[in-house]
């Protein structure tokens, strides 16, 4: 394409030209690009422009200046211990507020789906602590 004809277009039926229609079908084939550019490179080499130029003192540095990726307050290791604490038994045993049957409860209601849809045999005595689990093929104690 000549560069007047590149000129008569606005910048969006440009933009929507070399997008879609040079996109689907360059005009060339690939030996002749790949030519072209190796033609065109050596001319800029001989001509000493193939790199640019060296920045001018008021150009902005093109090094960044500040940190890159997210700033934390507190060091990775504290907000990932932060974090077993507040998901571990612990902290929710020593709650004030915090009710052991309800949650024994509710840990036994949920212990039993999860085993049903595992397809894991529940043999248990009294006590629903001592319980032990087989499955299959491999046998576990409980949780």
């Amino acid at each position: 394409m000549i560069p007047e004809s590149i000129r008569k277009h606005s910048m969006e039926s440009f933009m929507e030209f070399i997008q879609n229609e040079i996109a689907q079908d360059f005009g060339y084939s690939d030996d002749e690009v790949m030519y072209s550019l190796r033609e065109t490179l050596s001319k800029l080499k001989s001509d000493r422009q193939h790199v640019p130029p060296p920045p001018r003192p008021e150009d902005l540095s093109e090094v960044p200046t500040k940190a890159l990726g997210p700033i934390l307050q507190k060091p990775m290791a504290s907000i990932r211990e932060e974090i077993h604490e507040i998901q571990s038994r612990r902290s929710r045993a020593n709650c004030r507020f915090f009710n052991r049957h309800v949650y024994e409860e509710k840990y036994q209601i949920y212990l039993k789906m999860y085993q049903k849809q595992l397809g894991v045999v529940t043999t248990s005595s009294d006590s629903s602590d001592d319980s032990q689990t087989t499955c299959c093929s491999t046998s576990s104690s409980s949780f």
